[in-house]
């Protein structure tokens, strides 16, 4: 989300708003809306079977590019559970969580549709 690019109160309409550096301030509902970073999880290499498995993305942004398998992570879900959901689904692979190791965590912009949101991502192998 960019909170640059807002014009009206997202909460009454109004446009007495005030953008700060994370947040639409409004002036007349003295409501307020934050930019959040958005959680993500990705795994570096799986290895199965002897293979290192790579995601190919199959949609937008950069359909078709290689890319860590993962995704964003789910309301009250870990990243553990996050990686452990998005290998499954994306490449029907069941991981232990025991077998996981944290790498690192990587801060970044996430443009789709043409908004671009903050993301952070908490990478395994």
């Amino acid at each position: 989300m960019e909170i640059a690019k807002f014009k009206y109160c997202p909460l009454c309409g109004s446009t007495g708003i005030s953008i700060r550096k994370n947040a639409v301030i409004c002036g007349h509902c003295n409501g307020s809306l934050y930019e959040n970073v958005a959680a993500a999880v990705g795994l570096i290499m799986c290895v199965a079977d002897g293979r290192i498995v790579m995601a190919v993305r199959g949609k937008e942004p950069s359909c078709g590019k290689y890319d860590m398998i993962g995704g964003f992570i789910d309301r009250g879900e870990t990243a553990e559970e996050a990686v452990i959901r998005e290998t499954r689904e994306e490449v029907g692979i069941t991981l232990v969580e025991a077998d996981l190791a944290y790498i690192m965590t990587v801060a970044g912009p996430y443009v789709c549709k043409g908004i671009e949101y903050s993301m952070e991502a908490i990478v395994f192998m």
